[in-house]
Parts: structure tokens; C-alpha cells; sequence
């Protein structure tokens, strides 16, 4: 994920930080090599979203055309909680993708976001 909320604000990682997940509330660190884009991890094993998939810097780039405060946004159906890469301010939610998946993984992230998610 490209934030975490540290101090109360939705930050994006730096060397060496430590921050909370937005969605489960635990603590992520911050990822910040020379080889992959700099994001922010769950430890080992503890990821919360079972959509999360790694993301490239063509991901970054398009989340943050929307800005920080549209991207990365928790939301919440029937008690499940899943990220949306972007929740615009009309309400509508994109998501990115830019490797094959599966149809009926498209069917179950449509029928969670419901008519205003657009890939």
C-alpha cells in the first residue's frame, strides 16, 4: 500500500517508518529499496484484504493522479472492508489493473462495488 496513517495522517512511506494500516488498524512498515516502488507492508503473512495484489509504479502514478486523498479509501458493504485503488469525489470507485485476472474475480469486486466502479 502506498499509505499508512501515521500520527493521525495518511502518509506515504519513508526509510525506516512505521505506520498503521487503514483498513485492519495493525502495524505495516515502510519497504523503501532501490528496486521496488517505496510502500508500506504488513509483516509476513498478516495481509488484511484478500484482494491485495503487489503493485507496480504504474499503479502509483494513476492513484496519485487522483491524490492522496482518493486513493487507497476503505470501503465498507455488509461488514466486509476491502481498499478501493481510487474513491473519487462523485462516488465512483476505479480500480486499476494491469495483469490478467480471473472472471470471476472481476464478477466478486463488481458486486462489491457495486454500478460505480469502473476498471
Amino acid at each position: 500500500m502506498l499509505f499508512a496513517t501515521v500520527n493521525s495522517e495518511k502518509v506515504e512511506a519513508t526509510p525506516k517508518a512505521i505506520g498503521k494500516c487503514p483498513l485492519c488498524k495493525r502495524t505495516v512498515f515502510s519497504k523503501c529499496g532501490e528496486v521496488n516502488i517505496w510502500h508500506w507492508a504488513h509483516h509476513k503473512d498478516e495481509s488484511c484484504d484478500s484482494w491485495y495484489e503487489p503493485e507496480t509504479k504504474w499503479h502509483k502514478n494513476w492513484k496519485l493522479i487522483f491524490g492522496k486523498d482518493n486513493c487507497e479509501i476503505v470501503i465498507s458493504k455488509d461488514g466486509i472492508r476491502h481498499i478501493a485503488d481510487i474513491f473519487t469525489n462523485d462516488s465512483v470507485v476505479i480500480e486499476l489493473q494491469n495483469s490478467p485476472i480471473q472472471k470471476p474475480i472481476i464478477r466478486k469486486r463488481e458486486n462489491f462495488y457495486g454500478e460505480r466502479m469502473i476498471w
